[in-house]
């Protein structure tokens, strides 16, 4: 998935009917080794573009409610905070795909 916003924003939650919770997650090399972590939120640049993907930042379903299909449609609601505290909710319908299947992003 790639995001851009025209000002400043975090995304602070993703939040969808097919799991419990949703979060925001960064994958990275720390001395040779992979680790994956829970972040408090991704910052959106103004005019920037953030690519969120499975080895980089990406959005981690929590509980997931029953196993995801590839090829079905999953709604998320995505959050976002200004710096003034501003919340914006963005709804999206993202394509369920095997792991290491999206080299080109939507």
């Amino acid at each position: 998935m790639s995001i851009a916003s025209d000002h400043d924003v975090r995304l602070t939650h993703a939040i969808s009917p097919m799991a419990a919770s949703g979060q925001v997650h960064e994958m990275k090399t720390d001395n040779e080794m992979m680790t994956m972590r829970p972040v408090a939120g991704l910052p959106i640049p103004a005019g920037r573009r953030v690519e969120l993907d499975e080895m980089g930042y990406h959005l981690m379903p929590v509980g997931l409610k029953r196993r995801l299909i590839v090829g079905e449609r999953v709604p998320i609601e995505l959050r976002f905070v200004d710096a003034k505290g501003a919340v914006q909710v963005v709804k999206i319908d993202a394509p369920v795909r095997e792991l290491g299947a999206a080299k080109n992003h939507d």
